[in-house]
């Protein structure tokens, strides 16, 4: 069977009460046009790093933007960014998913309906292996090649459970274990004939079923291997921030040495700022 892979990165769900720059709170809901602005700095500097470094399979690879409808002109800044991608030496594909903010927040990490459905139209795979990534993460050059190793049946989950995480302001790395089954950095087989299970699963459960913290209840899981996601803490996270006693409590080591943390970095995209430039 014919497969497909695709990276769905939501955009605009403000659940955990995210932070302006200088410390200011920015309301729960859809962003504003200095989120959108920020965001989408973040975006280009850190996650669209990533995925441009990332190694292929010899497959069809869309990148799934999740928009919400009610801010659509707001994300203007973030669809600018993505001009990188629409270059012919690239072969990654953009979509565009754009639902209410409310279809997102439903659905936990897992892609909308609607952008499941806008993948298998663009597409003549049999399956389509959704990869989560938060818009202002990472995933190592060989994250997708980790998942396209194990089998595309419909259902099964695909779990990264440790890897690191990154204070950009102090350019310090942490290995780093959420302690979520499974963490936000999963991937999940769909195929044309389960969508219709899908939509049935989703009306009886809704969101407890789909959220990436309850997915192991009700689905297969398996593991995938260790360090191969990057979270990064910016300034502007939602509840990732350096001070948060729980993300504290789930830091396992720093990496000190220099020359181990920049090419770990650069695994995942992202050069080391040098620091005379650091501290300029």
């Amino acid at each position: 069977m014919k497969r497909a892979f695709a990276f769905w990165i939501p955009f605009g769900d403000l659940m955990h009460q995210e932070q302006a720059p200088g410390g200011a709170i920015w309301a729960k809901g859809c962003g504003c046009a200095d989120w959108w602005i920020n965001r989408a700095k973040i975006f280009k500097e850190f996650t669209q790093k990533s995925l441009l470094n990332m190694k292929l399979p010899n497959a069809e690879v869309f990148i799934v933007i999740g928009l919400p409808w009610e801010v659509f002109d707001l994300s203007l800044p973030v669809r600018e960014a993505l001009s990188t991608f629409y270059s012919p030496s690239i072969k990654l594909k953009v979509i565009l998913s754009i639902s209410p903010a409310t279809d997102t927040l439903n659905r936990g990490q897992s892609p909308t309906l609607d952008a499941v459905r806008r993948v298998f139209s663009s597409t003549d795979a049999d399956t389509v292996t959704f990869i989560h990534l938060d818009s202002d993460d990472m995933y190592a050059s060989s994250a997708l090649a980790d998942i396209v190793d194990h089998p595309s049946k419909p259902g099964l989950t695909l779990s990264f459970r440790t890897g690191f995480l990154f204070d950009a302001n102090s350019q310090k790395l942490f290995e780093y274990d959420p302690k979520l089954c499974p963490p936000p950095f999963f991937a999940r087989n769909y195929s044309r004939s389960w969508l219709d299970h899908l939509k049935l699963a989703e009306q009886v459960s809704g969101f407890l079923s789909f959220h990436h913290e309850l997915l192991k209840k009700s689905h297969e899981l398996l593991s995938l291997p260790d360090g191969k996601f990057c979270v990064v803490v910016h300034g502007g996270n939602t509840s990732s921030t350096m001070q948060n006693p729980a993300i504290q409590s789930k830091l396992i080591n720093e990496i000190k040495e220099e020359h181990t943390r920049r090419n770990i970095l650069r695994t995942f995209g992202y050069e080391l700022i040098a620091k005379d430039t650091a501290n300029a």
